[in-house]
């Protein structure tokens, strides 16, 4: 039987620095291989010890090898270091001197360089300046 397949912790995702970045299996006899390039983990690819960091965008590939070379499913995890944080700008309509009188409508405007965030929807602020309708 197969071991299982190792964990890659955190699983992956986007993030706005660094990650340590751990791999293990529930199967303690078996020998974890990865890969930082995307490529599929074989039995020449380095072997497990400790810890990496994850300081650019990378893909890491790993598989457990368990005795008489039986290998888990190759687990995959992203990830996208961010360290700039998106713009995001809003925008009042009607103008703010029209505020007190009517309903104001809040849009956003975001510019991410990696195109990750997700802009917040509009807002609609009712007369009082403080209930807010979302829209």
């Amino acid at each position: 039987m197969p071991p299982a397949s190792p964990s890659i912790i955190p699983a992956g995702g986007v993030f706005g620095a660094a990650q340590t970045v751990s791999l293990a299996s529930a199967s303690p006899s078996a020998t974890i291989r990865f890969t930082l390039d995307g490529t599929v983990p074989t039995n020449a690819s380095p072997v497990y010890t400790q810890p990496f960091l994850v300081e650019t965008s990378t893909t890491v590939n790993a598989i457990a090898i368990g005795d008489g070379g039986l290998t888990s499913m190759v687990v995959v995890a992203d990830f996208t270091i961010d360290p700039v944080p998106p713009t995001i700008t809003a925008l009042a309509a009607p103008s703010s001197a029209d505020w007190l009188d009517q309903p104001v409508v809040v849009s956003f405007t975001c510019d991410d360089n990696l195109r990750v965030a997700a802009c917040p929807s509009p807002v609609t602020v009712v007369a009082d300046g403080v209930t807010e309708v979302q829209g």
